[in-house]
């Protein structure tokens, strides 16, 4: 039996501030009492609560941090075919292996302890996802990947990241880290491999994870294309149901109601839409027709806390009160991070899963549940997780990881860095999209 005992503290249970202590028994959240505990913690001056959940991430951009890359880019095309594409397909498997183990790293220290990962490296895609759920598990966070299949190098390619999500699902999951059906976006996708990741959908009934309508570029070519907007080729090819749709920006009423009738989860990405200039997210009609809306970084950061303050201010200067919608949003995360991993997340509470974290956290303004999400909105962003445990296995401990050298790896990683910036920086692949 493992015991982990947290005590004196105060907490955010996922309703409630509450203060006392509680254990982790063998994974799970519970309150009685036990005579023996394998570690117990201290955790007066620390602040904790369920581990947070990221719904979007590319951990693959991790080490494109600081690349000299000069070129002046026009708009959202150009951004992703001069740069996000021969980036991925410049990544060999040391590069792709260290940006997943920094991506863990980076988010396990901003309190992330569930990712969903979309990844791309379309000059290593057999085995891709196996090397991403090495690292995850080695760093010990839980993450939900898939690679994201396109056609935008050709149908040979495009054939083989199909193939990479179906063999990952079917062979190659863990308790950790699980698969979905990834998918780019619908104007890099013809419809064979559409058909492709239906029949995926159906043998394995995993839903797609797919960027839609991001940018205007996206809806217009797919209207010009195939005669309806992205969603709707979504709905016709039978991948709505359930799916993780990320961005979501450029879309009418009619297509929200139907993510709405779908059950689908839009992934909101409020930084990286900002940076990247594609339009206003559509919370207010998201939200009048009750869409699950999910919280995202799009690999622009690591962490969640920031994507939450951003969201809510970006609401709140549209008119939207953003204080009382995103912590609705923050527990559609759990929600549908429970749901992939048959897991009880996003509250510490009798019989859910261990999965917390603890921040260093003397509030010096009166902590209740009426104001805790001020709190969190104002003073946690900024602050590193000191203690971290997942799945009821303590990853960081007094601010230190427990199983690995982490300077080890952050050294080997920056040169693995410059190695991927010369591939990239030399890399003159030209791309295409389906009709062309």
């Amino acid at each position: 039996m493992s015991v982990i005992r947290i005590e004196n503290t105060t907490y955010f249970d996922g309703e409630k501030v509450q203060h006392g202590s509680f254990s982790i028994v063998d994974g799970k959240i519970t309150f009685a009492n036990h005579a023996r505990a394998d570690i117990v913690i201290n955790g007066k001056g620390y602040f904790f609560m369920p581990g947070l959940v990221n719904a979007h991430h590319h951990t693959y951009s991790t080490l494109a941090r600081g690349v000299p890359f000069n070129a002046k880019i026009r708009n959202f095309y150009e951004n992703l075919a001069y740069f996000w594409w021969r980036w991925d397909a410049s990544l060999d498997e040391d590069s792709i292996y260290y940006s997943a183990l920094i991506g863990a790293i980076e988010s396990l220290r901003k309190g992330v302890t569930t990712i969903f990962d979309h990844h791309a490296s379309f000059s290593y895609i057999e085995g891709s996802l196996s090397l991403l759920k090495d690292a995850f598990e080695k760093i010990g966070i839980r993450a939900l990947v898939c690679f994201e299949a396109s056609s935008r190098l050709g149908h040979e390619r495009a054939i083989k990241s199909i193939k990479e999500n179906e063999r990952f699902i079917a062979e190659d999951e863990t308790h950790l880290v699980k698969g979905v059906v990834g998918l780019h976006a619908n104007f890099t996708l013809s419809d064979e491999i559409i058909t492709m990741a239906r029949e995926v959908v159906k043998k394995y009934k995993r839903p797609v994870h797919i960027h839609v309508s991001e940018d205007r570029f996206d809806r217009d070519y797919v209207i010009a294309r195939y005669g309806i907007p992205p969603v709707m080729r979504l709905e016709k090819n039978q991948l709505l149901e359930n799916a993780l749709l990320a961005h979501v920006i450029w879309v009418d009423e009619d297509e929200i109601e139907l993510l709405k009738e779908r059950n689908s989860y839009v992934l909101h990405n409020p930084e990286s839409n900002m940076n990247n200039n594609v339009g206003y997210f559509n919370l207010r009609g998201m939200l009048d027709k009750k869409v699950k809306i999910l919280l995202g970084t799009d690999g622009f950061s690591h962490s969640v806390l920031t994507q939450y303050r951003n969201g809510v201010l970006n609401a709140t200067a549209k008119g939207i009160n953003g204080y009382e919608v995103f912590p609705e949003i923050l527990k559609n995360n759990y929600e549908a991070a429970s749901g992939f991993f048959s897991a009880k997340l996003g509250r510490i509470k009798e019989g859910f899963d261990g999965d917390v974290v603890g921040f260093k956290y003397i509030p010096f303004t009166p902590l209740r549940d009426d104001n805790i999400f001020s709190h969190i909105f104002f003073d946690l962003p900024e602050k590193q997780a000191e203690f971290v445990i997942v799945n009821g296995k303590p990853v960081i401990m007094d601010g230190e990881f427990v199983n690995i050298d982490e300077e080890e790896i952050r050294a080997k990683a920056r040169e693995v860095a410059l190695l991927q910036w010369k591939r990239f920086l030399q890399n003159t692949l030209d791309f295409r999209l389906p009709d062309e």
